[in-house]
């Protein structure tokens, strides 16, 4: 089935039944999948698959989202399982080479070559290995010939064509041991751990692609050669073509360039690896490390199931996932309790790449007490077990799987051109049907139609008995009696409490009526954009924006009061509590365990943020659905609960995330990177620890009440909707509360930004890692001070990052991957910032900033080549046009535009403004803003490590 609501949910797969008893030992061998699947269940026909003679595959598609556009994905069936110990990180290595040049592409030319067609390297091209695939993929803004030229010459020489030149693979070499310490975090080694002990320490190893620094460091370009043309080999690759091209003329081509491809090596042997015994009693395995995750996991590993996709296959995966997802609702109902034993609990169960079958529990403790954790996900399963669960409980389920399913059916034909190949990618490595949207429903009723409680309790006990399960947790500090403890508290959770009869009675849906329904006051349409402004009587506001972006599927953002700019300046406030607090405490008459029970069979949510000129209440729906949907938020804005377990929820997590962050460079700068950049206003501060342990649910609760109750509310809704039927839903919900303040223009944000010059601001870790973050940030403007100008500085931005790409990565090999951010106040005249900043060596901390100097200093004294200007703003004209088809974007776009026509004037010059700039424009701005008087430095550093006084 070609929409797996399984991976993207339960993450449920198909197994055939069986079950290991204690004492059996298993092996497994890592074939590769190298046929198209031979099953009863019809391919889409509008897919075109075919294999050349030397075993390679393709699959192609037709696909106008977005239109002129194509995008290339090209799988190559290998990683780190096909690696031996000393070949430990080869696979990663060789994806890093195939954009260093090859046969026919000069190295430093590959990214060059992207941007003359419109990509941008890393968010629009880029590649990624795992355990088993390596996989390339291509974005391109057009379809014309030389896009489609430079898609089938890139995937043509990856494939065979690739250099392995000493020089290029010692430079490569420091990027990638770069990334390694980039990713060298508690939760990596969490991972491998966690790993290792379900597989075993022969196989748990294998799943790390990244390798090793030793392995990394010794290896020299023969032996990446040697590899390279062991396992790149026709049999193991697919290439995926999707857009808005002939399927026809795209297979010919494939036929044209990929039939002389033959392998130059016999075919390499496929890897062996045995698993751990199953256990006849659980056993415990404690990880420890400051930053580490607070959670806990129950794995029963199965053997791997390679079964193709058929009809009853995917019968039966529906059960299992009917069965899941009823369990997970009592998971979801008890981590909602006033005194939860974990912030949040689930299980899935999927087949782990080409290795095993895992059936999986976890639960997230934060603060909290893991015994107690480990007890509750125990008792909940065996109490389960033992009573059964109830035909409601599955009726709701089906429902809620159901209703999931036609909104993605509903959507599928706007899916953009890189979410298909994406699919795809999963698909021919499942092996899965990559069937048409039409088949979705009627192979999911194939399951679920006269699905009984019995068959789910038969389907929770075929995945759940059988040989103990390991049990893998992780703290960031020592747990007081360790693994015994936590071992006995599992023997605990076996001792299970009388029957009792679960709740079967039906929840009804209390909100909807608000009063007598609302009346428009003024409706104003904006022609050019498409968009009608609505006042309602009392004072709501609301901009409507029809779309067709994705079909069946409407976004909303509510906006009331003035958010983080309303706060009290230089008061540190607990933000990072309203999402709880609002939200995690239900409705004053629904508890938020019985939410989901009310609202079963309809898409609806309700999300409350911070933002900073409000507060917000993010949901997402489809047409059918908008009136509930719009019910949910106005429930949510007159009559929350204000419960404290949902306070309780947010202060856990919070005191775990700032435990975790401040044991790596990026994790204390991106903590603090806005409070910086304002001066470190109290506002924008992070909470200390000890704030967060003291707050008071009355305390989060006086920072909304008055915008809450009496601010200024405003709702945007764009997509799949008319202005009529908005209007329709709108009047008995928003339009029917008490009347609201009604603005006429931006509140003041009064933004400070922190004086220039002088030492940098020093941020401190405490973890293992002895790399540094490191930025610069020079002061700019605001949005409106000239529309023109924010365009500029995006341009001068991109043109930055690749010059220190070019200096820092591919010359130097100091960083993994530069970065550039540029943002600018909508209220604040003379708020904005253009940064750049780079994870590096902490000692070479003066080599990144005598790179920025380097370049900063030519973009004032030198105008742009014509082809470096053209190839970074012809992205930046591509990415602005195809973000203009996106519901999100205008989301946010439209924010404010009733209050401040400037707002309206930004959204009609988003793409002209970027085709206006000029490269004498850019030299302007850079002698404008990148000079000294302007410029001030941030450096996460390790504990311990001295500063440089003096930095370039």
């Amino acid at each position: 089935m070609n929409f797996k609501l399984r991976r993207a949910a339960l993450a449920v797969a198909l197994a055939s039944g069986f079950l290991w008893s204690a004492g059996d030992a298993a092996k497994v061998t890592l074939t590769q999948q190298t046929q198209w699947v031979k099953t009863d269940v019809p391919q889409d026909p509008s897919v075109t698959t075919g294999t050349l003679p030397n075993g390679m595959r393709y699959v192609i598609q037709h696909n106008a989202h977005p239109e002129h556009a194509v995008s290339f994905s090209l799988r190559v069936a290998t990683g780190s399982f096909d690696e031996n110990p000393k070949q430990a990180g080869l696979s990663h290595f060789i994806e890093h080479l195939g954009f260093r040049g090859t046969t026919h592409i000069p190295d430093g030319e590959v990214v060059k070559m992207l941007q003359s067609v419109g990509l941008v390297f890393g968010s629009d091209s880029n590649a990624y290995t795992s355990a088993d695939a390596t996989v390339y993929f291509f974005d391109f803004p057009k379809n014309d010939q030389k896009s489609l030229d430079t898609g089938f010459l890139l995937t043509r020489e990856i494939v065979s064509e690739m250099r392995f030149d000493a020089k290029v693979v010692d430079s490569e070499r420091q990027v990638v041991l770069s990334e390694y310490r980039l990713r060298d975090t508690p939760q990596r080694r969490m991972g491998k751990a966690y790993q290792t002990t379900l597989y075993g320490a022969e196989l748990g190893t294998q799943f790390e692609a990244i390798g090793t620094e030793a392995t990394v460091g010794a290896a020299t370009a023969e032996d990446l050669k040697a590899y390279y043309q062991a396992q790149y080999r026709p049999e193991r690759t697919v290439l995926i073509v999707v857009g808005d091209i002939d399927p026809k003329a795209i297979e010919a081509e494939i036929k044209a360039r990929f039939s002389d491809w033959k392998a130059s090596t016999p075919k390499p042997k496929a890897p062996t690896f045995s698993y751990p015994d199953p256990r006849e009693k659980a056993a415990v395995t404690l990880f420890v490390e400051n930053g580490a995750n607070a959670g806990v996991q129950f794995a029963w590993v199965k053997p791997y199931d390679g079964t193709p996709e058929t009809k009853a296959r995917d019968a039966r995966n529906t059960e299992r996932e009917i069965a899941l997802r009823v369990l997970n609702a009592r998971y979801r109902e008890l981590a909602t309790s006033a005194d939860p034993p974990f912030l949040g609990a689930g299980a899935g169960a999927a087949n782990t790449m080409r290795v095993a079958y895992t059936v999986g529990l976890g639960a997230n403790f934060g603060t909290g007490d893991p015994s107690r954790a480990i007890k509750a996900l125990r008792q909940t399963l065996l109490t389960t077990l033992r009573d059964g669960v109830n035909q409601d409980e599955v009726d709701r389920a089906i429902a809620q799987q159901r209703t999931a399913l036609k909104a993605a059916i509903t959507a599928a034909p706007s899916r953009k051109n890189n979410q298909l190949t994406g699919h795809y990618v999963s698909s021919v490595a499942g092996p899965e049907v990559m069937d048409a949207p039409d088949n979705w429903l009627v192979m999911f009723e194939g399951g679920a139609q006269g699905l009984t409680a019995a068959r789910v309790n038969a389907v929770l006990k075929e995945l759940f008995t059988g040989a103990e399960p390991m049990i893998f947790v992780t703290s960031p500090k020592p747990i007081e009696g360790g693994e015994a403890a936590l071992a006995a508290a599992y023997e605990e959770g076996g001792k299970l409490p009388e029957a009792v009869a679960e709740k079967t009675a039906p929840v009804a849906w209390p909100y909807t009526d608000f009063g007598p329904a609302g009346t428009v006051a003024s409706q104003t349409k904006i022609e050019d954009l498409g968009t009608t402004f609505v006042t309602f009587a009392n004072g709501v506001r609301a901009t409507i924006k029809p779309t067709k972006y994705q079909a069946g599927q409407i976004q909303l953002s509510l906006h009331f009061g003035h958010g983080r700019f309303g706060l009290p300046k230089g008061h540190a406030v607990p933000a990072w509590a309203i999402g709880g607090a609002l939200g995690g405490g239900g409705l004053a008459k629904l508890s938020n365990a019985d939410l989901p029970k009310a609202l079963a069979g309809k898409q609806v949510g309700a999300q409350p943020e911070m933002g900073e000129s409000a507060f917000l209440i993010q949901g997402q729906t489809r047409p059918e659905d908008l009136l509930a949907q719009l019910q949910l938020m106005t429930a949510m804005l007159t009559d929350p609960a204000w419960r404290p377990e949902g306070l309780k929820q947010s202060r856990s997590q919070m005191e775990t995330a700032l435990a975790q962050v401040k044991t790596t460079p990026q994790g204390v700068f991106n903590l603090n990177f806005w409070a910086i950049h304002h001066n470190n206003d109290a506002r924008w501060q992070p909470p200390a620890p000890e704030a967060v342990t003291a707050v008071e649910l009355e305390a989060v609760k006086a920072l909304i009440e008055p915008a809450r109750k009496t601010g200024p509310v405003e709702i945007i809704i764009v997509g799949d909707v008319s202005v009529e039927d908005a209007i329709a839903a709108l009047k008995p919900t928003l339009g029917a509360i008490a009347k609201r303040e009604v603005e006429t223009k931006l509140f003041p944000g009064h933004e400070e930004m922190p004086k220039a010059g002088g030492a940098p601001f020093v941020l401190r870790y405490s973890g293992k890692s002895q790399e540094a973050m490191a930025m610069i940030t020079w002061k700019t403007t605001g949005m409106f001070t000239d529309l023109q100008m924010p365009r500029t500085l995006v341009v001068l931005e991109h043109v930055m990052r690749q010059r220190l790409f070019d200096e820092l990565r591919t010359k130097e090999g100091i960083t993994y991957s530069p970065g550039t951010h540029a943002a600018n106040s909508w209220t604040t005249k003379d708020w904005g910032i253009l940064s750049v900043m780079a994870t590096v060596p902490s000692p070479k901390l003066a080599d990144f900033y005598a790179a920025v100097d380097k370049v900063a200093s030519d973009l004032r004294d030198h105008e742009l080549t014509p082809e470096e200007f053209e190839r970074a703003r012809g992205p930046l004209v591509n990415e602005a046009t195809h973000s203009e088809e996106n519901n999100g974007w205008w989301l946010g776009s439209l924010s404010g535009a009733q209050i401040e026509p400037k707002v309206l004037d930004m959204i009609r010059q988003h793409i002209p403004a970027y085709k206006n700039v000029t490269a004498a424009d850019v030299q302007k701005a850079a002698k404008m803003f990148l000079t000294n008087d302007r410029a001030y430095r941030v450096i996460a550093a390790p504990e311990g490590f001295a500063v440089p006084e003096k930095l370039p």
